[in-house]
């Protein structure tokens, strides 16, 4: 019996393989299938397809991937662990002559083999594989790092498996929190950010979804892995991350009380951080929730609020004492003291308390400012997998400002906000579209390297005294049309007729001294602009887009410009280069029609044709009369809706080749010549 006292007794040694080996033996297969047979699946018909140069392996089933390391080391862990959950069994394995150490490093050992051999053995076959792949390359160091990354995400998610199983007397509990922590952090920021969003005036959120971001949330960093693979200096952190829980997991389970197995919670300190969790939670699900199905309702919200508080604190007492009678005067003093911290965490951050909402910067202190609708894409440079999801961001000062005229601008404009308030109210604030309200994000880059920022949703004409003074800035241009990008651009350049809604074919600009000349055009126009937001062009118009490179991932970034080309010296480039088929001419024409704004408010059908019943439309076929209306109608070129003047007219163009087009005649440009036509 002497045996039975060491370290390595095989009875424990067998039992413990005996309780999860045959995991390894299913995870194993599962990833033969994923890896070597997908590999294989991928050379099948080379010469139909091109070749795949993968950057990474988790390319290939990478979300089936991500599952199994997700789940897999868990359930090993539950397995491993079951005899510290049930009664009879944590009596008997703890009455061996085995100190718990003992018992612990078994487990940790057993199933890291169970973990790490199948990962090896799958990257040894891959790599005898290799050499024979024909339309699939990748290299051995890709290989290794595709091991590596997997082995160190499952003993992540295995240790910490089994610490929390150390904490919790139920293996169906233990499997479900450990899933829930793993993935909190990142909950919580998104619901977190969400609630100051709706309720913290000016708040703009961050970018929770950038892998970056999320390295205390395993689970959620994990399923990123098919177009973000881990990265060393992660990897790094998850390697101490691991050591730090398997030493708490020694400390925790020498304290353990034996008799603490079917348990809901094994240490009663942990109690209060455990309801806390569970009741916050619960408390940001149940208001979030609220604020999406009634919009305009605050009493709704905080009722969520206090519902899905007191919801958790309920569920958390229920697990905490083992039974479904709860309905007691503690858990009543439980609820009120648990529920007025849970009220401090949420409202301090909205309290305004530090003076977030009115905060404005010194301008001393400024080193660069930055106003515009899209911060994270004029501030930052982003990095796109090859499937175009968000990768990472660096930031990129090229987009700030130190024009100390258009500083002084938008922080007069930033005073006026934080005065005013527009839109602060609840309803406004969740629903910020409303009112054909504007985006506004300020950003200022301060003398300490912070950035501080806002997000604001105010009507535009209402501050169009204040905001004039920054759209017509050079600053603003740069940042509003993306004249850098523009200018940088060495790609091909394509133009269309705005009139016919890209039905006609498109006219490419692809020599190199063309390019230039065009461009130049365009930055000349935009620059000299008097305001950026003159949402119409009238006359000749050219619609302009650009196809910029996202990174080298295969996506694209779509980039749109109106060119008027009534100047003559731009008609005449268009005309030598034989683009003016891009712009409407008279001729191009078989008559227009005139609808009456009150009658014609959207655009008509376009499978009406131009003589309709309608008794209200004027048709004019005269090419003089065409003319007038052409150099006076407008298109409309802005991005955000706009309601039209009743007094106008809706035109529509009909084309010789049966197409439809349709501009607006306001009244502000109706001459006398276009009143005697109209009333004919």
């Amino acid at each position: 019996m002497t045996f039975s006292r060491y370290f390595f007794n095989r009875g424990i040694w067998w039992y413990a393989l005996r309780q999860a080996g045959w995991l390894g033996v299913v995870y194993g297969l599962a990833m033969l299938c994923l890896l070597p047979l997908g590999l294989i699946n991928e050379e099948q018909y080379v010469e139909y397809r091109e070749p795949l140069v993968l950057n990474h392996l988790f390319e290939i089933h990478g979300d089936m991937q991500s599952i199994l390391i997700i789940a897999f080391p868990a359930l090993v862990a539950v397995f491993l662990t079951r005899y510290m959950q049930e009664r009879k069994l944590s009596d008997l394995l703890h009455s061996l002559p085995l100190k718990r150490h003992q018992l612990l490093t078994i487990v940790f050992c057993v199933g890291s083999g169970i973990i790490i051999i199948p990962t090896w053995v799958v990257t040894l076959i891959i790599s005898m594989m290799r050499p024979g792949l024909v339309r699939v390359s990748f290299s051995q160091i890709q290989l290794i790092e595709w091991a590596v990354s997997i082995s160190v995400m499952t003993i992540l998610v295995f240790v910490f498996t089994v610490l929390v199983g150390i904490c919790i007397g139920q293996s169906i509990l233990q499997l479900l929190l450990s899933m829930g922590l793993l993935l909190l952090p990142f909950m919580f920021m998104v619901m977190f950010q969400h609630h100051l969003n709706v309720l913290l005036y000016g708040y703009l959120n961050s970018d929770p979804d950038v892998p970056a971001s999320n390295l205390w949330s395993p689970i959620y960093r994990i399923a990123q892995f098919s177009y973000a693979p881990l990265q060393a200096s992660e990897g790094w952190k998850y390697v101490i991350s691991i050591v730090i829980c398997i030493a708490f997991a020694y400390m925790l389970y020498r304290l353990r009380p034996a008799e603490s197995s079917s348990n809901g919670i094994v240490f009663r300190y942990v109690n209060p951080i455990f309801r806390l969790l569970v009741m916050l939670v619960m408390s940001l699900f149940a208001g979030l929730l609220s604020m999406r199905l009634v919009l305009d309702r605050p009493l709704v919200m905080v009722t969520g609020y206090v519902l899905g508080a007191l919801v958790g604190g309920i569920i958390a007492d229920m697990i905490i004492r083992k039974t479904w009678q709860v309905a007691d005067k503690q858990l009543i003093r439980m609820l009120g003291g648990y529920g007025a911290v849970i009220a401090l965490i949420l409202w301090l951050p909205v309290a305004n308390v530090n003076g977030y909402s009115s905060r404005i910067p010194d301008p001393n202190n400024i080193q660069g400012v930055y106003i515009g609708s899209n911060l994270s894409e004029d501030l930052y440079n982003s990095t796109f997998s090859n499937n175009g999801l968000l990768i990472d961001r660096t930031f990129n000062p090229t987009g700030l400002s130190d024009s100390r005229q258009y500083m002084d601008a938008i922080i007069n404009l930033h005073r006026q906000i934080v005065a005013e308030r527009p839109n602060s109210d609840y309803g406004k604030q969740y629903n910020p579209w409303e009112n054909n309200n504007q985006q506004f994000q300020i950003a200022y880059l301060l003398k300490d390297g912070s950035l501080m920022t806002r997000n604001y949703f105010i009507p535009r004409d209402r501050y169009k005294a204040y905001l004039l003074p920054i759209v017509n800035q050079l600053p603003y241009k740069n940042t509003y049309y993306s004249l850098n990008q523009l200018a940088d651009y060495q790609g091909p350049i394509q133009i269309n007729n705005p009139d016919t809604n890209w039905t006609t074919p498109s006219k490419m600009i692809r020599n190199p001294e063309d390019l230039n000349v065009f461009k130049q055009f365009l930055i000349e126009q935009i620059q000299t602009t008097k305001n950026s937001w003159d949402d119409y062009s009238s006359g000749a118009v050219v619609q302009v887009s650009i196809d910029i490179p996202m990174n080298g991932s295969g996506n694209i970034l779509q980039k749109m410009y109106m060119l008027s080309a009534n100047e003559p010296k731009i008609y005449n480039w268009l005309q030598k280069k034989n683009l003016l088929s891009a712009t409407t001419r008279v001729e191009d024409l078989k008559a227009i029609q005139l609808l009456p704004r009150a009658e014609g408010d959207n655009h008509a059908d376009s499978n009406v044709p131009y003589n309709s019943v309608n008794k209200h439309a004027v048709v004019i076929d005269s090419p003089d009369q065409m003319k007038r209306i052409l150099t006076n109608s407008q298109i409309y070129t802005g991005a955000y809706a706009k309601q039209q003047e009743k007094n106008g007219y809706k035109v529509q163009l009909v084309f010789k080749n049966g197409l439809f087009g349709y501009r607006d005649l306001p009244s502000s440009q109706m001459t006398p010549e276009l009143y005697s036509m109209v009333s004919r």
